[in-house]
């Protein structure tokens, strides 16, 4: 199975000019790892929210050319990754159908069931507010073909789960921006899951069997809550940082300095950020739906 090096990842990033967030460097080696992809296996595989950047089915798409890779997500004209195409050499992939755009909530799923080999959800299930978790991974089980594995990460505490909002909505889908309670004016942003809340949410409504599962965090020293909470409280120096692209670019070689496999006795009960958990998880063999 392939094990991407946080090496690849680096020398994707100066083809393409680009960086994402400091944490998507833990969780895309890892997730790839998940999908359990051999070398040379023609696989279809769908990533569900993939933004306006599409980091990780663009990376999949250059480094497994004899992969079907769908780039979809509900907000996206997918213009900024078509723009990249170019520099990643994969404009053959693209006449070729092999890497496709599709603008798609995954609550309105536009694909037939049992449709992939593959599916990839990275940070992107916990944005949806209500009950909107547990009816997309039901979605991504449909078409999940028998035998396919889908790959989720969340936030992750072990201790407790809660949701946490913002003034603004942070993305301009149909379901976002649901208020807390009302009366008050802030908007869902993302929920933490806990144990119960997991399972609750989204292993048991899959019907899909779990197969691994890994937690993630910053034992020691956590650079990720430096730099974000330092940008967001406006802080001179992580601001800086994140905004020199050339800083930018080294990401995907500090973010496994730092962020770390750990165990569930290594969470802080009062750290939300800079945590989550990575499962896969497997359609019976013998499933024609969930």
């Amino acid at each position: 199975m392939i094990q991407p090096s946080p090496l690849s990842f680096f020398f994707f990033n100066l083809r393409q000019g680009q960086a994402t967030d400091y944490a998507r460097y833990f969780e895309y080696p890892k997730a790839v790892e998940m999908m359990e992809i051999e070398e040379g296996e023609s696989l279809s595989l769908l990533d569900v929210g993939s933004g306006r950047q599409g980091q990780f089915p663009l990376y999949l798409a250059a480094k497994f050319p004899q992969l079907s890779v769908c780039s979809s997500d509900p907000r996206e004209d997918f213009t900024e990754q078509r723009q990249r195409v170019e520099a990643l050499g994969l404009r053959a992939s693209v006449e070729a159908g092999r890497l496709r755009f599709e603008q798609m909530d995954i609550l309105s799923p536009v694909f037939p069931e049992a449709h992939f080999d593959r599916i990839s959800c990275i940070s992107t299930i916990e944005h949806i507010p209500g009950d909107g978790d547990t009816a997309a991974i039901r979605n991504m089980a449909r078409l999940l073909k028998p035998g396919g594995l889908l790959v989720v990460s969340v936030p992750f505490n072990w201790y407790h789960s809660g949701e946490i909002y913002r003034e603004e909505p942070m993305y301009s889908v149909p379901h976002s921006g649901r208020q807390s309670t009302p009366g008050d004016s802030r908007c869902f942003f993302e929920r933490v899951y806990d144990d119960p809340s997991l399972r609750q949410r989204l292993v048991e409504p899959s019907g899909l069997s779990l197969e691994k599962m890994i937690y993630f965090g910053e034992p020691g020293f956590s650079f990720g809550r430096f730099i974000h909470r330092g940008y967001w409280n406006g802080d001179f120096f992580p601001r800086c940082l994140l905004k020199l692209r050339l800083i930018q670019l080294f990401i995907p070689l500090i973010s496994p300095v730092f962020l770390k496999v750990i165990e569930a006795s290594e969470f802080d009960a009062e750290d939300w950020s800079g945590v989550g958990l990575i499962m896969s998880l497997r359609k019976n063999v013998a499933s024609s739906d969930v």
